[in-house]
């Protein structure tokens, strides 16, 4: 698919949230989407659903996991709640596993599920895996959608890793410190990882998984989360949609960039140039490339007002041509929009060509 228009067909990114009430899952996608406040619910026919009536739907234990959860600050998300299934939830295992085939069948990509997140808090002591989250992994064929696992609530552990690290002689400072890292190692070694991808039990692991502490601080970080997402995808057509739809994390747009497609189009000549721009803009939220005008080549950014139609922003060392286009996206100020742009064009000019050089000696 042109790069240009992935978001003109498929236009959001749909994702399934597993995970038991309590496991933080609301937190991490209000977190992705770079929010506080609640999501909107549509129903599959696309209308929003009253929150009061939502409420007495889930007090009488009734769930939707057809409905929609957008969140007006980044709306290029869509996500779909399958509250979790333990033992005896059989009903609900069922209806997840519908779901997910339905959604498979789907012949439009934009109706497809694009991705799995299975939430796990890490919060129990001594948490090892439930007979629902076992069955999930060892009986629901996912097909080719990218799975991970979101062990939420890791900061839980950061006790049990300072107690081990005092034991050993470290002072409280010392304990205190390392014991992010001492809980991350051990995590790493323990039986949790090994039984959920060696297990005979488990037939099909997910692809990833990934640690998320203190999701619920104010400074939380969810940019592992985004890079974990955006590694564990093998079409790139998605991968890109994926990455031009966050908003939390404009390196690893550059990343991605730069890496698939710089070195495909680097050269000397000024259409070669163009299609490098281009190219590389389709990586970026709120970013699309257009015609040039002048000998460098532009980048189209939906900022303009849609009662204006198009308009013009000249700059310094470049002029540029914004149109407004309709999308999912929020807009950006101009002076954001600038900046992007500024730094978009310096990751090409500063250190394309050293990119290039370096990749190609070492082919």
């Amino acid at each position: 698919m042109d790069p240009s228009k992935i978001k003109e067909r498929i236009g959001r990114f749909r994702i399934l949230v597993i995970g038991r009430a309590n496991a933080g899952k609301t937190t991490i996608l209000q977190r992705v989407c770079n929010t506080r406040e609640n999501p909107q619910i549509h129903n599959s026919a696309g209308k929003k659903i009253d929150p009061t009536v939502l409420m007495a739907s889930t007090e009488r234990g009734e769930h939707d996991i057809e409905n929609e959860m957008v969140f007006r600050n980044n709306p290029g998300f869509v996500f779909h709640d399958s509250r979790g299934f333990e033992a005896g939830g059989e009903s609900e295992f069922d209806k997840m596993k519908a779901f997910i085939a339905s959604r498979s069948k789907k012949t439009r990509i934009k109706d497809q599920l694009h991705a799995i997140w299975y939430c796990i808090p890490m919060d129990e002591a001594s948490r090892s895996f439930t007979e629902g989250e076992i069955k999930f992994f060892s009986q629901c064929d996912t097909g080719s959608i990218a799975v991970i696992v979101l062990f939420t609530k890791f900061d839980a552990l950061y006790d049990v890793a300072y107690a081990q690290l005092k034991s050993k002689g470290a002072s409280m400072e010392e304990a205190e410190e390392l014991a992010p890292k001492h809980a991350e190692e051990s995590f790493a070694i323990g039986s949790q990882l090994k039984f959920l991808y060696h297990s005979k039990d488990i037939r099909r692991p997910p692809k990833r998984h990934i640690c998320l502490p203190n999701m619920d601080k104010d400074d939380a970080d969810c940019r592992p989360l985004i890079e974990c997402m955006a590694g564990t995808m093998d079409n790139e057509t998605l991968q890109q949609l994926f990455i031009s739809t966050q908003q939390t994390n404009l390196e690893l747009c550059m990343k991605y960039a730069v890496k698939t497609t710089l070195l495909d189009v680097f050269d000397s000549a000024p259409e070669a140039n163009e299609k490098m721009i281009r190219k590389l803009g389709c990586w970026f939220p709120n970013i699309w490339a257009c015609e040039c005008v002048d000998p460098r080549v532009l980048l189209m950014n939906d900022i303009a007002d849609p009662s204006i139609g198009d308009c013009e922003y000249i700059d310094p060392q470049q002029r540029w041509r914004m149109f407004n286009f309709p999308s999912y996206f929020e807009q950006l100020s101009g002076n954001e929009c600038a900046e992007m742009c500024s730094r978009l064009l310096s990751v090409v000019c500063s250190i394309g060509h050293r990119l290039y050089t370096h990749f190609s000696c070492c082919e």
